[in-house]
């Protein structure tokens, strides 16, 4: 501060979510936009400050698909922390056998390519098997027969078929949606205490269950 010139710098911050400010000191809070403000004898000064979460992880919800030409199916990225502000971006080896549009791949032509997903310098990546007949799943089998899950948090089920080369379809299904309900990729939310069977069904028909209990 120049000579003979007393005022108190007085800060703000237009969103303390984001940043606050102490004596000219910014302290990031979380992801977003603050205007840092200095004010001193009538006179003010301002700063636009961006606060990014960067990715920490990225898990998505198959590794390996194998895709009947002409269809499609979507596939889930979980980008961790959950407040990350990194995006996921899509992209494929070869076009010329399938594309990707926000994780919904679909199948143009028999033969492999290699889907990435991609949040700021994380990523994953999902081998694609186009082909052009259908195999049928003989079995599914799921990574958990019961679990237990407190009221208002989530748990994954992980689903196998058998054949790996199994190009059926996998639908999910909760036996009481009031007490937990359940997503087209296996994730499940409890909502109410009680017991509940989650299923998970192949186009072929075969299926296998996990007994849940919510507290």
């Amino acid at each position: 501060m120049p000579q003979g010139i007393t005022e108190k710098v007085l800060w703000s911050s237009s969103n303390q979510r984001v940043a606050t400010v102490e004596n000219g000191k910014v302290t990031e809070k979380g992801a977003g936009t603050a205007v840092i403000t200095a004010k001193a004898g009538g006179k003010e000064a301002t700063c636009k400050i961006t606060v990014r979460i960067p990715a920490t992880k990225i898990t998505l919800s198959t590794t390996q698909i194998y895709l009947l030409k002409g269809k499609s199916i979507t596939v889930k990225a979980n980008v961790m922390p959950e407040n990350s502000t990194d995006k996921v971006v899509w992209s494929v080896s070869n076009k010329k056998v399938a594309t990707v549009k926000k994780g919904k791949i679909s199948a143009k032509k028999t033969g492999t390519t290699i889907i990435t997903a991609k949040a700021g310098s994380k990523k994953k990546k999902i081998k694609v098997y186009v082909v052009s007949k259908r195999k049928k799943a003989k079995k599914v089998t799921l990574n958990k027969k019961s679990a237990t899950i407190k009221r208002g948090k989530k748990l994954t089920l992980k689903a196998a078929v058998k054949p790996k080369q199994s190009t059926d379809f996998l639908t999910w299904s909760s036996s009481n949606k009031k007490i937990a309900k359940v997503d087209k990729y296996g994730q499940v939310t409890a909502l109410k205490k009680g017991k509940i069977k989650i299923t998970v069904k192949a186009s072929s028909g075969k299926k296998a269950t996990c007994s849940i209990t919510v507290k």
